[in-house]
């Protein structure tokens, strides 16, 4: 599927340049990855969007569709003129790099854990939109087979908390995300078992630290 290969693609590039980046799963900064690739030119090859097909993303909204297929296309046409001989010059590294940088801010390392994960989870947000809680701050996904190897889907919701932790706010805002969050995921799963999992933004564990 060209969807997967491009995001195999992509995220290689990535580990290039910050190879804890995905490892740790951190939240990672647009500072961060301006900085990360100004220092080397490992990402600027042709093959780092290869794959790339506007029709394998019908899940994204027309502006982030048109915004990925621009960058990406920016980024194409850099570098096609690095020379397989000798690394990037610096003219076509600055050029290239707000392309690829906005490539990674649209694809979310930090909230869809491969491929699957981004199709379905921005699925999911599509459809929750209309209705989403103002309790729920955040969602993050992952697919891969669950402990009886059937194919599972997880989902990490995070319930906007500020200040100490208090449990009857906190399941007061599960009550209120979970039924509007649960069918969507059931519906949207494309036959995967779905496992939502409710995590504090206070909560400093990383997500599938926490859950597995």
């Amino acid at each position: 599927m060209a969807l997967e290969e491009f995001w195999r693609n992509v995220r290689r590039a990535v580990t290039l340049i910050r190879p804890s980046a995905i490892a740790d799963s951190p939240r990672i900064s647009t500072e961060e990855i301006s900085r990360s690739l100004a220092s080397a030119d490992l990402w600027l090859v042709r093959g780092a969007v290869g794959g790339y097909d506007e029709k394998d993303f019908p899940f994204l909204s027309p502006e982030e569709l048109s915004r990925l297929t621009a960058a990406v296309q920016q980024f194409r046409d850099v570098a096609v003129t690095v020379s397989p001989r000798g690394p990037a010059t610096r003219q076509q590294i600055e050029t290239a790099r707000p392309a690829f940088q906005s490539i990674v801010e649209l694809l979310e390392f930090d909230r869809f854990a491969d491929a699957d994960a981004f199709r379905i989870g921005k699925e999911i947000e599509r459809r929750l939109a209309p209705d989403r809680p103002a309790e729920l701050a955040e969602l993050r996904f992952e697919t891969g087979p669950d402990s009886t190897g059937d194919p599972g889907l997880w989902v990490w919701a995070f319930v906007a908390e500020s200040g100490e932790h208090r449990k009857d706010v906190f399941f007061g805002a599960v009550d209120k995300i979970e039924p509007h969050l649960g069918p969507i995921a059931w519906d949207v799963a494309s036959g995967r078992q779905p496992y939502i999992l409710f995590r504090s933004t206070l909560d400093q564990l990383a997500p599938e630290a926490a859950a597995r």
